[in-house]
């Protein structure tokens, strides 16, 4: 009812007229605010925990029959009403649309906004010495002007690879070197070798390493990195290239701007969430003996963070534990990255809308990055869309080995 509600609202304010416009911005009484932010609460909720149990297995009922709008209203240029309505559609309830087809929605903004800067035009070339493909890729990255920056970053780019004795190898980059230099590229920075990103303890999901600036030797550095990588992020998306990059929900929330709760902690510190809950259920918290503050081992040196002002002089008891309780797992998952996660939301935004994002979860987000899991290659859409060249032809004996090959991968 809540979805069916909003959507009417929304509806009722998406005339091409300026007076629907107005009334809609203006959304006097917060009706159309205050369902939003129930309808968002409820589907974080339940990523968390499903508030309907899963369907029979033995019933054939389509997953399409269950969406408020099974297809995505057609954005026409003729017409300025339903184009309103698709855009307030997408930023106030995507959910209520499929996956599929607001990733069909995105690829249409990148379309437009290819045409708007006119990339098509635009060549921008990269000499990668592939023993130092990070450091030429951060130097080429960052080193475009401001100003030129919205039509480079969005133009193909031509990579050209030059090998150990300083000569360029031999090949025309048509795509397949620049994915190559973009995987490569992705996989040594956000290693937690290099720094920048760690691993949670337990599952092994990539979150901004919170003393990042330590090994960098200066905020600024670090916090230029994390925005290169943002950038670099974003032109794999822009460019629907997909890696291999698991990433942390609670990374995923902060990027586009949603909350994260207690629960979230066991992906990150399974051992600190549990001791939380003990916490909370003791007799007498004051027992416990702790504090408004959290100590951390960084690099072998102690220190103590106050998570309210005076923290360390506050004890924990029974009337502010659940307050104590929020804020060390806000201060695990958000504040001690923050100043990171923004710098790489910048360098994100460099390509991406913010906007656009907002179409997606943290799990659709994750998708949309690395792909759908345990889905194996689609060989007859491959085979649609290859381009055959170099004198082979579809009956060839190479090609048909090829197809058998991907076909049992």
């Amino acid at each position: 009812r809540c979805n069916m509600l909003l959507f009417s609202v929304l509806r009722k304010y998406s005339g091409s007229s300026q007076s629907s416009a107005d009334a809609f911005s203006r959304d006097e009484f917060g009706l159309r605010a205050n369902l939003r932010r129930l309808l968002r609460m409820l589907l974080d909720r339940s990523l968390r925990v499903p508030l309907s149990p899963p369907s029979d297995p033995k019933k054939t009922v389509s997953p399409e029959a269950l969406w408020l709008l099974p297809h995505l209203v057609s954005m026409d240029k003729e017409n300025p009403a339903v184009n309103a309505f698709t855009f307030r559609l997408l930023s106030e309830m995507p959910h209520c649309i499929p996956f599929s087809a607001r990733v069909a929605c995105l690829r249409q903004f990148i379309s437009l906004d290819r045409k708007k800067y006119s990339v098509d035009k635009v060549k921008y070339g990269m000499k990668i010495r592939r023993s130092h493909c990070l450091q030429d890729g951060f130097l080429q990255f960052m080193k475009i002007p401001a100003s030129e920056a919205p039509a480079l970053l969005r133009a193909r780019l031509h990579i050209e690879f030059i090998d150990v004795h300083n000569r360029a190898e031999a090949g025309i980059d048509a795509g397949g070197v620049f994915k190559e230099f973009l995987e490569q590229l992705l996989k040594e920075a956000f290693s937690p070798k290099y720094g920048l990103f760690v691993e949670a303890p337990d599952s092994g999901l990539l979150y901004p390493n919170p003393y990042a600036t330590r090994l960098f030797g200066s905020e600024q550095e670090a916090l230029q990195n994390f925005m290169f990588l943002g950038r670099v992020l974003g032109k794999a998306i822009f460019e629907g290239v997909v890696v291999d990059l698991p990433f942390a929900p609670f990374f995923l929330n902060n990027i586009l701007g949603r909350g994260n709760c207690l629960d979230d902690l066991r992906i990150l510190d399974r051992q600190q969430h549990e001791a939380l809950l003990m916490l909370k259920e003791m007799e007498d918290a004051a027992d416990a003996y702790v504090f408004f503050s959290v100590e951390e081992d960084v690099m072998g040196e102690l220190v103590v963070t106050d998570i309210i002002e005076d923290g360390r002089d506050i004890q924990v008891t029974n009337d502010n534990v659940v307050k104590y309780l929020h804020l060390v797992a806000h201060h695990r998952l958000v504040k001690s990255t923050e100043r990171a996660t923004d710098a790489f939301v910048r360098g994100l935004h460099d390509l991406l809308d913010r906007g656009w994002l907002g179409c997606f979860n943290a799990q659709e987000l994750q998708q949309l990055v690395s792909g759908e899991r345990g889905v194996g290659i689609n060989v007859e859409s491959l085979k649609k869309h290859t381009k055959i060249v170099g004198g082979y032809k579809e009956e060839s004996r190479t090609l048909q080995l090829l197809w058998e090959v991907l076909a049992e991968l």
